[in-house]
């Protein structure tokens, strides 16, 4: 199948995807392969400057369905674990070791 916009066309061999791919390229647009090769196997094409970010990608790739909120929800979630740690991180820089004893013999 091949998805341009919203109008998907039946699912295409190997040969087949192969010659949109290269249609593709030389139109100037962006295709990938998704699903399963002799189950579900499609391609979705997009314009180079609306092309799909790796992580959609990814979610495509697994056979998920993209959705951008969750997906901004969850890097903003890692971004604020991300500067916890990091300032934890500093917090344990700045505190200075101190033995309890000076393990000097004598």
């Amino acid at each position: 199948m091949v998805v341009f916009g919203t109008d998907p066309l039946p699912c295409l061999n190997f040969p087949q995807r192969s010659i949109v791919h290269d249609v593709a390229e030389v139109a100037g647009l962006v295709a990938h392969s998704f699903g399963e090769e002799d189950v579900d196997r499609h391609i979705v094409i997009w314009k180079k400057e609306q092309q799909p970010c790796e992580a959609e990608l990814n979610c495509l790739r697994a056979g998920n369905k993209w959705d951008p909120v969750a997906f901004e929800r969850t890097r903003a979630a890692e971004e604020v674990e991300r500067k916890e740690d990091e300032e934890r991180a500093k917090k344990r820089k700045r505190e200075k070791f101190v033995p309890k004893t000076n393990y000097q013999v004598g």
